[in-house]
């Protein structure tokens, strides 16, 4: 039970990690102050990451296809909705 629950919560245990580093200053991807906005895709993707795994888990896969499987639909599933955004903001490219 323990392997599931802990699949079901690492990225919710990455992201406050990787925010509270990025304040502190030990991670810097180059943009100043702009660094937080990291912060929506990855809450986005935790998000999706979660709803996935558990209707994964629900299907009675085992554990590690449920976290590979809901890993590439949440990257998919992100892209996706920034291609979207993207195009409704008028981004051309």
């Amino acid at each position: 039970m323990a392997p599931r629950i802990l699949g079901a919560i690492w990225p919710f245990i990455i992201f406050p990690v990787t925010i509270a580093l990025n304040i502190m200053g030990y991670l810097d991807f180059g943009a100043g102050e702009k660094d937080i906005v990291l912060a929506i895709p990855m809450l986005a993707f935790s998000l999706l990451y979660i709803v996935s795994y558990i209707i994964l888990i629900k299907k009675k896969q085992k554990t590690y296809v449920a976290v590979i499987t809901s890993s590439l639909i949440s990257f998919f599933l992100l892209v996706l909705i920034t291609l979207l955004y993207s195009k409704f903001m008028g981004v051309r490219g």
